[in-house]
Parts: structure tokens; C-alpha cells; sequence
């Protein structure tokens, strides 16, 4: 019996990521085809986006990629998502809340640094480490849960964070950077 073989074809991803600007307007923003990370870089210094929408496909925010975006108040992370990249949102200073999804196992350094808004994080329970200073400066902050999964906590991580009056650390961190705490006076 012959067997009738077709070719596949293989399916290339067109990512595009929404944002809407601090107009009302929106603008899309293709990532290209097989791209997963949003690149270093591509956000970085624009202070007149107000949301993103990242969508589906997407593994990675990378290295300041929204960094210094003062006018971000939202922004919506697929599943997929296992990366926060170094200084990914560092200096978002109108960034109120954000949820990481499941999938995040690692927030690298100054990932969220001087995010002065942000009273409110999600962490996964799949989170492994939180990277230095990840959330330094993050004056709006007041608590924080660290997830079971958590065994690194950077230095400098929450310093800064002048509001902080309550963390609640799991039994398996075996290391917490030094200064982790610093300049918490709450």
C-alpha cells in the first residue's frame, strides 16, 4: 500500500506586539519571524506608551527593553514567558501593578528597579531567583510574597524600597544577597 507522503510546511510566527500610546492611539509592532525574546533595546526611552499587550509566543523580555517607558501603566505577559531581562522595566515610574506569569522562573538584575508606582507584583511559584536589585527603589512597594520556589534572593533587591513593611520569605532560600533589605524603613 503506497502511502501518500506530503510535505509539511512549516509555520513561521509573525509576532507583533500592541501598545497603546499615552494619545489613545495604538501602534503594532512585528517581532519577525521566529523571534521569541522582545529584543534589548526596542521599547527603551519611550515615555509615550501607556500599555503593551505581548503576545503569545513570546518566551523573554529583554535586556532594557522597556526600560525608562515613564508613562507604562499596564502590560499583559503570555504564559510562555520564563524570562524578565535585566533592566527589562527599570525606571517605568508610572508602572502601578503587575502579574508575572506561571512560567517565569527568573527575574534578572534591575529588572524592576526604580519602578517608584509599583505597589503591587504577583510572583510565580515557579520563580527560582531574584536577580540584584531587582526591585531596588521601588519606593509604592509595601509587601511582598517570595514564592516556595525561590532560593536566591540577589543584593540589593528590595533596597530601597522605603515602604516595604512587610516580606514574606519561603523556608527554601538558601542565599540572600547582601543589602537585600537596605534603606527599608518602613
Amino acid at each position: 500500500m503506497a502511502q501518500n507522503h506530503k510535505p509539511q510546511r512549516e509555520v513561521v510566527m509573525n509576532l507583533r506586539v500592541v501598545i497603546t500610546l499615552t494619545s489613545r492611539a495604538r501602534e503594532e509592532v512585528g517581532l519577525g519571524p521566529g523571534v521569541t525574546e522582545i529584543p534589548r533595546d526596542l521599547f527603551r526611552l519611550r515615555p509615550e506608551i501607556a500599555s503593551v499587550i505581548i503576545p503569545a509566543g513570546v518566551t523573554a523580555i529583554g535586556m532594557s527593553a522597556f526600560e525608562r517607558c515613564t508613562s507604562l501603566v499596564s502590560i499583559a505577559l503570555p504564559d510562555g514567558v520564563t524570562t524578565i531581562g535585566r533592566g527589562a522595566f527599570r525606571g517605568c515610574t508610572s508602572l502601578v501593578s503587575i502579574a508575572l506569569p506561571d512560567g517565569v522562573t527568573t527575574i534578572r538584575w534591575f529588572a524592576f528597579q526604580n519602578c517608584t508606582a509599583l505597589a503591587s507584583i504577583t510572583l510565580p511559584e515557579g520563580l527560582a531567583s531574584i536577580g540584584v536589585g531587582a526591585f531596588m527603589g521601588c519606593t509604592s512597594l509595601a509587601s511582598i510574597t517570595i514564592p516556595e520556589g525561590v532560593t536566591t534572593i540577589g543584593g540589593s533587591a528590595f533596597s530601597g524600597c522605603t515602604t516595604l513593611a512587610s516580606i514574606t520569605l519561603p523556608a527554601g532560600v538558601s542565599s540572600i544577597g547582601w543589602q537585600a533589605l537596605y534603606g527599608c524603613t518602613s
